[in-house]
């Protein structure tokens, strides 16, 4: 039957792949409880076991924290199974019943609740109208009271899989659920921050509860860069999850054929000759490098000291043996794995051998960069004694990589004229909307070089040291512990224009005649709404790349932050795309979308954001708001005070007056 649905070999076009039941079992926890069809060919739906790529999917699916609501949601990501890079998207409905409400009460419940989760497991990311079907399907479930009960479970998935189809990414079922217009109402100015955050592909946690408000933000998040939802989340997770965390780093993960490259070295040419006017300084010369996995890219102008070194793959041990002993003379400080190269140890090492041979390495550089150019000239390089390069030994060295194993290649899905979405997600950098305490161990692989991830417990904001940026939802707070990376993020006078056109647009309420008035449009009309939100995110995106492809640097990267742009620029997403070409982004307005000249309110603009978002900002509101309320206070009692004289007064004068009165009366 269809139990073969998910296991290796599997096609990856069936939309819905299982709906599963996770429990908690008092004594051995989280546990996979049903399955249709089977997880595993063979078994019984009720079996247990699991795949090892799906290890962590009852601890996703019924999350923790559970018990403290009767009834929540969770989006999550899985790998692929068999090999497969394509990411599993799962969305799980839980809820809780009193024990003693049970028509069938199994032996082993023997608390007074019962916890369980539907679950979904989908090859589309249709998270919100998933969830729409699936709510129905568990409350009905609970209905029940007999959980044997699970036809219910098999027309869920028959109605599913007729149901979904690869077109309905593409409309605007994919943001069902996905409230850009909310983020604008939480996060404000700071939603242009955590925006730029992602693009600067960092170790980005989020932290709040319950899990369904966190893992919607997070996908909301998404849903503002183009296209990212829909494809970009495609192999958010190809890190092989189910396999055991590393300490060495793997560079084929990163695209890079470790079988051609043996060593990474510091290459050192004999018999150079540079001008000593030409000779730059150590410091000046690590400036201009940008180190990335598994090479050390020069910048604009300069050439890298740092080379791989291929070899031929037809040698025998013996010769390669040679060519080791022959590198490791000519070779200042060779490492046999990047992760030795990037080491605080082996660093300092560099260190030290910078000192020692500062000017040979920049003879190096100078003689690399001419062979390079007689390379690209259709000329053969030669060595300082007229070799061709290669011909002894076989040893080629190149600047990044030679031309059979490129470092980039093509995004791994589809992308528009614009070149989107944009890879974010891929090569080591992962999404997690939800990540299980059982899995914290994933922030510590060294073969993931960012993430953004969420998470309920408590203990990974704790580990601090593990991630760049926490942002709190709960406390409307983001935590940079990185400084260059706050500068980077600083928002400059166009960046907060933007941002408060938006929070001034969302938070406006009109109306539109071509809304139907349901109760969440009601007031809402296109501006203002989530499509004409992520439709200004899209500008802002376009505006960027299109000034980092073809605006002045001194000009238009300022309105950006010029520290900004500068980095985006080394990011493994910016880098694809600049790799191809777009014919869409010439059309692009160069420039920020809100340049101008500055003005008086602009000036009121930038002390409403200090004193909103800086924590010396916020003290001082603090100190200001308890002066203000002493003052009041001071006012309150000295009115109390003047009143009081005032009414002892006037009720004497009345006394007096009273006694004058009756005085000739009684006489």
């Amino acid at each position: 039957m269809a139990s073969s649905v998910g296991v290796e070999g599997a096609p990856e076009d069936k939309p819905v792949l299982h709906v599963v039941v996770v429990g908690f079992h008092h004594k051995k926890g989280c546990q996979i409880e049903y399955a249709y069809p089977p997880l595993l060919e063979g078994q019984p739906p009720d079996s247990h076991d699991l795949p090892d790529e799906w290890k962590y999917l009852p601890f996703l699916a019924l999350p923790d924290g559970a018990h403290n609501f009767e009834e929540d949601f969770i989006y999550f990501h899985l790998p692929g199974r068999g090999g497969s890079k394509k990411t599993v998207y799962g969305v799980s409905c839980y809820r809780q019943i009193d024990a003693k409400d049970l028509i069938n009460r199994e032996a082993d419940i023997t608390r007074e609740t019962v916890q369980k989760s539907v679950c979904v497991l989908s090859h589309l990311p249709l998270f919100g109208l998933i969830k729409a079907k699936l709510e129905l399907c568990t409350a009905a479930y609970f209905e029940e009271r007999d959980f044997s009960k699970v036809t219910i479970l098999k027309e869920l998935h028959d109605n599913l899989s007729g149901l979904l189809c690869s077109d309905l990414i593409d409309g605007p079922q994919a943001f069902i659920g996905l409230s850009a217009r909310d983020l604008v109402l939480r996060f404000k100015h700071k939603l242009l921050v955590i925006f730029k955050l992602l693009l600067l592909e960092r170790r980005v946690l989020f932290y709040s509860s319950p899990v369904g408000r966190l893992s919607t933000t997070l996908l909301s998040l998404l849903s503002l860069f183009p296209g990212v939802i829909q494809q970009g989340l495609s192999e958010s997770i190809s890190h092989k999850i189910g396999a055991q965390i590393s300490t060495e780093l793997i560079l084929s993960d990163f695209g890079i054929d470790t079988e051609e490259y043996l060593e990474v070295q510091l290459s050192a040419v004999p018999d150079s000759n540079l001008d000593p006017e030409n000779v730059v300084s150590e410091d000046e010369f690590k400036r201009n490098q940008i180190d990335i996995v598994g090479e050390t890219v020069p910048k604009a102008g300069l050439d890298s000291a740092v080379v791989l070194t291929v070899q031929d793959g037809s040698k025998n041990s013996a010769e390669r043996d040679e060519d080791a002993d022959l590198s490791s003379k000519t070779s200042t400080s060779t490492y046999s794995t990047a992760s030795e190269l990037t080491s605080p140890t082996n660093m300092s090492g560099i260190s030290s051998d910078w000192e020692k041979v500062e000017k040979m390495e920049v003879e190096e550089a100078e003689n690399e960069l001419k062979a390079l150019s007689s390379s690209e000239n259709g000329l053969t390089p030669r060595s300082s004694d007229g070799d061709n390069v290669g011909d002894s030994g076989g040893m080629i060295e190149s600047d990044i990589t030679p031309k059979s194993s490129p470092i980039l290649s093509p995004s791994p899905f589809p992308t528009d004229e614009f070149g989107f979405p944009l890879a974010i997600f891929t090569k080591g950098s992962v999404c997690h909307p939800y990540l299980a305490l059982q899995h914290h161990e994933l922030l510590q692989d060294v073969n993931i070089r960012s993430f953004l991830v969420g998470a309920t417990n408590i203990l990974f904001k704790q580990r601090r040291h593990l991630t760049d940026v926490i942002v709190d939802i709960e406390d409307d707070k983001i935590e940079i512990y990185d400084a260059e990376l706050r500068k980077q993020l600083h928002l400059h006078t166009a960046d907060l224009r933007f941002a408060d056109f938006l929070v001034k647009h969302v938070v406006e309420e009109r109306d539109d005649i071509f809304l139907d008035g349901t109760a969440e449009q009601s007031h809402v009309g296109w501006e203002g709404g989530d499509e004409w939100v992520r439709s200004q995110f899209c500008l802002y995106l376009l505006s960027l790349l299109s000034t980092t492809e073809n605006g002045a640097r001194e000009t238009n990267y300022h309105d950006f932050n010029t520290q900004f742009v500068e980095a985006y620029k080394t990011t493994h997403n910016y880098r694809l795309w600049k790799a191809t070409q777009h014919d869409g982004i010439d059309a692009m307005h160069t420039g920020h979308p809100f340049m101008g000249q500055y003005s008086a309110a602009d000036i009121k603009l930038r002390l409403s954001h200090v004193m909103q978002n800086t924590e010396r900002g916020k003290r001082l509101g603090t100190a200001v708001a308890k002066t203000g309320q002493a003052v009041n206070s001071a006012v309150q009692q000295t009115g109390k005070a003047v009143g009081g004289a005032l009414n002892q007064a006037k009720s004497a004068m009345s006394n007096w007056w009273a006694h004058l009165n009756q005085g000739p009366e009684g006489e």
